[in-house]
């Protein structure tokens, strides 16, 4: 190669790189950072809902075990584990078959949301649907006394006075955060406040 053609040949890929510039930084539109957020949430709702279900499914789902739920079944889980025993026997026999009696009240408290979507609305007509869940709710907690009724009898005198002061607290708990949320129904001395 000659001089010439090396000195041209240096030019040329000087002239290059001189008019070369480096390609700008370029952001993601708005649309696909937002597309990212919500498919983010959505991941993590997801993750959350079966979290709960599966923790629900570990610990008795919201009813327990063999459908049962309430105060008495939080209390049964204070006990020691062979008194567990004892008392998920009976639980076991009475609340097998009884699934199906709740059937009437998921029914009616469909029937309940489905009056609040009628336009326009139809006041008589949801009175009506929460009459009908007031009942059924009612006939499927009143079947159940039986077996409550078994349950503490199970329990020692010393248990079911445990199992007082157990909802005691409950009931406080739920009394005071009503409270907060509500506004107090006594006035400064305690006393009730007159309606």
């Amino acid at each position: 190669m000659t001089k010439d053609s090396t000195d041209s040949a240096n030019n040329n890929s000087g002239d290059a790189s001189a008019n070369h510039t480096p390609p700008k930084a370029t952001r993601a539109p708005r649309w696909m950072w937002f597309l990212l957020t919500a498919s983010l949430a959505l991941n993590l709702l997801i993750v959350g809902v079966a979290g709960g279900a599966a923790w629900k499914w570990r610990h008795g789902g919201h009813w327990g075990k063999h459908g049962f739920g309430g105060p008495m079944a939080k209390y049964v889980r204070t006990l020691p584990s062979e008194r567990r025993a004892e008392i998920r026997e009976v639980i076991s026999e009475h609340f097998k078959n009884r699934r199906g009696q709740w059937k009437p009240v998921h029914a009616a408290r469909d029937q309940v949301a489905e009056s609040l979507k009628v336009e326009p609305f139809d006041r008589s007509g949801f009175e009506a649907a929460m009459t009908a869940l007031r009942e059924a709710e009612f006939s499927a907690r009143k079947s159940m006394t039986p077996a409550l009724a078994e349950l503490a009898a199970k329990l020692t005198p010393e248990e079911r006075l445990a199992f007082l002061k157990h909802q005691s607290r409950r009931h406080k708990w739920w009394r005071r955060r009503g409270e907060k949320r509500f506004g107090s129904d006594k006035d400064e001395t305690g006393a009730p406040k007159p309606d």
